[in-house]
């Protein structure tokens, strides 16, 4: 492999932390990477591009849209991010309702089960790390799997829908803000 240009940090889901990406990506010998956390900027990195420790790094982002003529949820990627007020003041209100979608996750998992979770959402918190924290806790039945298929997942008692831009707002702003735009 040379390149990988769809990686995410702990900044979104991803499992490593940005100051160690470099050294992921040396390991497995890639010459470039692009980092596209979720709905989101990547602290590692201010430039489009940058050289860092001999490996070029894109800067990124992974957008969730919701396109008006379907009723399914896609992702962009948009390459070469240079920080708009528009990208921040969408970043900032995604974060934002993560924040709250997942206080009323919670909330909504602590009347179904009668235990509250012990866990502090912050503005990368999606169902997954909520249902981790369902998995770790010995009070509720569920494991990982079953925090989706019984409590968190679409169509169960707690789900709760995100507020998620428009195609066309989502592209609009990625064209100001990045050089190039693809699906995920």
């Amino acid at each position: 492999a040379y390149a990988d240009l769809h990686i995410h940090t702990t900044v979104s889901d991803g499992k490593t932390e940005p100051e160690n990406i470099i050294d992921v990506a040396k390991s497995a010998n890639l010459n470039a990477i692009a980092l596209t956390d979720h709905d989101r900027t990547n602290p590692l990195i201010s430039e489009p591009l940058e050289t860092v420790d001999s490996v070029d790094v894109i800067n990124g982002i992974e957008l969730r849209v919701l396109p008006e003529s379907l009723n399914e949820r896609i992702d962009l990627l948009g390459y070469g991010v240079q920080e708009t007020t528009e990208l921040s003041s969408m970043t900032e209100s995604i974060e934002k309702n993560r924040i709250n979608r997942s206080n009323e996750i919670i909330d909504l998992i602590e009347d179904e089960t009668g235990v509250r979770l012990d866990f502090e959402p912050s503005g990368n918190t999606g169902r997954p790390h909520i249902a981790e924290a369902v998995n770790r806790n010995d009070d509720i039945e569920y494991g990982y799997q079953g925090a989706f298929d019984n409590l968190i997942g679409r169509d169960c008692p707690c789900y709760v829908s995100r507020n998620i831009p428009s195609l066309e707002e989502g592209l609009s702003v990625l064209k100001k803000s990045t050089h190039f735009i693809s699906l995920a």
